[in-house]
């Protein structure tokens, strides 16, 4: 008995309407990718949207990272303002201090010391005008612009809320303590208090400013 011809083997016979001769879905794409009409019309769709698309995201990128990189800056210049102006004031403090504790030696009230405390007068309308809430100024700034994630901006605003009570800590010693050399107390028990230095609350709010601009900075934008 003869072996049945397999349609489509080497030599045989394929009808011309045969399944076997229909061009399967991968060379129908080939030969339609080829087609000229199609390929300007990709080329256009690339150049027209995807380019000026992708141009847009890369152009924005930039300008949050800035941005960001701005208010990081603010911060630590900000902070650094506040710990110039406080010690300021206490430099202004520490020699009323030596000029008192000179005249309580002496017998003989100085000119000097209503100059200083006027100079002290000055220095803290100054800070009160500079150094409050320019940290939740920035703050605003970050979540109005969209700049942090909500647990990061949550983040920055309870190193904020720790830095403005540092300050605030900060501030009153140095309102008491001019207090009470202005009003007569005696110098010499104040001593302790004139030799406290503000050194470990700058430290502590100088870390606590690094931690925010480093927040600031690290974070990925919502954007």
């Amino acid at each position: 008995m003869a072996e049945a011809e397999i349609p489509g083997a080497s030599g045989a016979h394929i009808p011309p309407h045969s399944p076997l001769r229909r061009p399967t879905w991968s060379r129908r794409l080939a030969e339609l990718l080829k087609h000229p009409l199609l390929v300007l019309v990709i080329g256009a769709l690339v150049s027209s949207v995807l380019v000026p698309w992708i141009s847009d995201k890369v152009e924005k990128g930039r300008i949050v990272r800035q941005r960001k990189h701005d208010l990081a800056l603010e911060v630590v210049r900000k902070s650094q303002q506040d710990a110039i102006r406080l010690n300021g004031m206490d430099t202004i403090l520490r020699d009323y201090y030596r000029t008192k504790l000179a005249a309580s030696r002496t017998g003989h009230q100085s000119d000097e010391l209503r100059t200083t405390a006027d100079d002290f007068e000055k220095a803290y309308r100054d800070f009160n005008a500079t150094a409050w809430y320019w940290e939740w100024d920035i703050a605003n700034q970050l979540d109005v612009d969209g700049l942090l994630q909500y647990s990061s901006l949550k983040g920055y605003k309870d190193l904020a809320t720790t830095y403005s009570e540092l300050l605030n800590q900060a501030a009153r010693s140095l309102a008491h303590l001019k207090l009470r050399l202005v009003r007569g107390e005696d110098v010499k028990e104040l001593a302790p208090e004139i030799n406290k230095p503000l050194q470990d609350l700058n430290r502590d709010m100088s870390d606590k400013a690094r931690s925010m601009g480093r927040l600031v900075l690290a974070d990925p934008s919502r954007s």
